[in-house]
């Protein structure tokens, strides 16, 4: 029964947030963690805001200078899933990560111009 608290999902969010950032695990993670993109669609809100921070801390390991980035968020959950929940979405706390998420990914700030111009 410990799966129906809200509090025992984003601890498995919070512990699977402090593997990823380990390289030697990334291979063996990487296949498991889509059975997590239902936590995007979970009832509780404090559940779906766990998961956009682990989508989000997936994104910063993505632009670490010691090469880290191994699974991007997308590796994790369908963008569409990721547009679909911040179109129906009611808490503005976790809208507020997914459109972080978005723009993160489609906009990031430590590109350099030349670049960004380039992959547009």
């Amino acid at each position: 029964e410990d799966k129906s608290s809200h509090d025992v999902r984003i601890s498995v969010l919070d512990a699977m947030q402090a593997i990823v950032i380990n390289p030697i695990a990334c291979a063996s993670i990487k296949p498991l963690l889509p059975r997590l993109s239902v936590r995007l669609h979970d009832v509780s809100e404090k559940a779906r805001f766990g998961m956009v921070r682990f989508l989000l801390s997936l994104n910063k390991s993505d632009s670490d200078s010691n090469g880290n980035g191994c699974i991007r968020f997308f590796d994790v959950v369908d963008v569409q899933h990721v547009l679909v929940r911040l179109e129906v979405e009611c808490s503005v706390k976790v809208r507020a990560g997914l459109v972080k998420l978005l723009q993160e990914t489609y906009f990031p700030f430590k590109e350099k111009k030349q670049k960004e111009l380039m992959r547009r």
